[in-house]
Formats: C-alpha cells, structure tokens, sequence
C-alpha cells in the first residue's frame, strides 16, 4: 500500500487545531506533527491565511484534507428505528431527522452510525446532525488556504 498523507483540521471557537498524519499501510500511522493557531476574533480570510502558513511549514507534499467536526457544533441523538433492513433505515432517518432539530431539513446534514439491534427488529442508531452552514464555511476558509475538503469526520 502507497503512503498516504492526512491534515485533519478542527475549527474551534478559540483555536484551529490542524495534525498532520502519514499512513503507510493497514496498522502504520504516525503523527508528523501538530499545530494550535489562535484564532479568537479572526475574520475568515485571517484564519484562511494563518492555516495556509501553518499548512505550508508543515511541508505536506499530496493529502487528503478531513473537516473534524467537535462535538459542540453537532447535534447527537440515540434512537431506536423499527427496522434491521439498511435501506429502510436511511429513508426512515430522512424523514425523521428533521424532527430532532430546530433546523429545517434543507439546512441540516444528517448521518448516522449502526450502534446494535434492539428486539429483534429495531435498530440503535447514533444519529448526528450538523447545521449545513457550519460545513458551509470550514469549506470555503479551507479553499481560501488551498485546500480541498476530502472527507468530513464527528470527533
């Protein structure tokens, strides 16, 4: 397997945490390094600008950006579902996930992780839904750096 490289940025209210991570097979990761950029009060060219200096003194070559969402920014449900079948789950789930947030359905993203099955025929679900406007923003400060949003992560 090829070495693949990761820059995992968290946006924070006071911080923007950034890690840059190297994976050369199944069970070998490293840390290369980690950076903290205060970022309180900053308008979003500022932060663009402070992430594209810390990213380029990282000397990162090719990576795959991942958006780490903090548990702050995200709503988390636990539900049960009337149903074992995926398929039935993932339509049940976008019908009812605007129920759990006082967002409309067309400003939200909403996924959600298998936790076990219930009775049989129910399904635990960990339902996380994040305001899409959040995601919204980390991808356009991120593209004001240089970077392009790969992947998007729940911490």
């Amino acid at each position: 397997m090829a070495q693949q490289e990761f820059l995992a940025i968290e946006f924070g209210p006071a911080y923007l945490k950034l890690a840059h991570a190297k994976s050369s097979g199944a069970h070998k990761r490293e840390i290369v390094s980690l950076s903290l950029i205060p970022i309180s009060g900053l308008a979003d060219a500022d932060i663009a600008k402070a992430l594209a200096t810390s990213y380029s003194a990282m000397k990162v070559k090719t990576l795959k950006v991942v958006d780490v969402i903090p548990a702050h920014v995200a709503i988390t449900k636990n539900i049960e579902v009337p149903s074992i079948n995926p398929k039935e789950i993932r339509e049940i789930i976008n019908l009812q996930a605007g129920r759990h947030t006082p967002y409309s359905r067309e400003e939200i993203i909403v996924d959600y992780l298998e936790v076990g099955v219930y009775k049989r025929n129910y399904t635990k679900i960990l339902l996380v839904i994040v305001a899409r406007s959040v995601i919204k923003k980390h991808t356009e400060i991120m593209a004001k750096a240089g970077l392009t949003l790969d992947r998007v992560m729940f911490a």
